[in-house]
């Protein structure tokens, strides 16, 4: 008897509230199945669990992560973490992608605007998870739900690790470890030079 894998479902709802249960496969992006989801207005509402432990790999620009530590150390003063005072941070935060920010004050506003209600902070997105580059709602939903979890977070890293991959000056892009359990600083090198003879 052949054993069969059975796909998991995902249950979506419309604008008129009604709710169906489609193939996980079909939100592909580009399928035919994804395109008729969308413009149908269907929305996810639940998706299946994870099984096993999950360990994804998060890799950023190493001059947008010098940027955001550099504004956290310089900041005159830090955001409050839930009522806490931390100390300079770096935050790595999921909601709309997954990225680096300083919890420094006042912000590091993009393009130099003013720090106000509704200006959008410089933050230093990982690689796949900016919604600059994945447009597909979506597709950056589940990207990222695969990635770290379905719920939005924030959490802050302390600075040490950051400053001392930055200072190294053979560390070509830095990197996070993430597990249900752990963040961990990963660093990548450039390889020695070799020489002929």
């Amino acid at each position: 008897m052949k054993k069969k894998t059975l796909e998991p479902d995902v249950q979506v709802r419309n604008a008129a509230g009604e709710t169906k249960r489609v193939p996980l496969s079909h939100f592909t992006r580009g399928s035919d199945e994804h395109r008729a989801l969308i413009e149908g207005g269907w929305q996810i509402t639940s998706v299946p669990a994870r099984r096993g432990p999950r360990l994804t790999t998060l890799l950023f620009d190493l001059a947008d992560v010098r940027r955001v530590v550099e504004h956290a150390r310089k900041a005159p003063q830090q955001r409050q973490f839930y009522g806490e005072q931390l100390g300079p941070q770096v935050l790595l935060v999921k909601d709309e992608g997954i990225y680096l920010m300083s919890n420094g004050v006042p912000r590091d506003m993009l393009d130099g605007a003013p720090d106000e209600l509704g200006a959008q902070s410089f933050v230093a997105y990982a690689h796949g998870y900016d919604p600059n580059v994945v447009t597909d709602g979506l597709e950056l939903h589940m990207k990222c739900r695969e990635a770290v979890g379905g719920d939005d977070f924030s959490e802050p890293l302390g600075l040490e690790g950051f400053e001392t991959a930055l200072a190294d000056p053979t560390v070509t892009s830095i990197g996070l470890r993430v597990s249900d359990e752990t963040i961990d600083i990963v660093v990548y090198e450039r390889p020695p030079r070799t020489r002929r003879h």
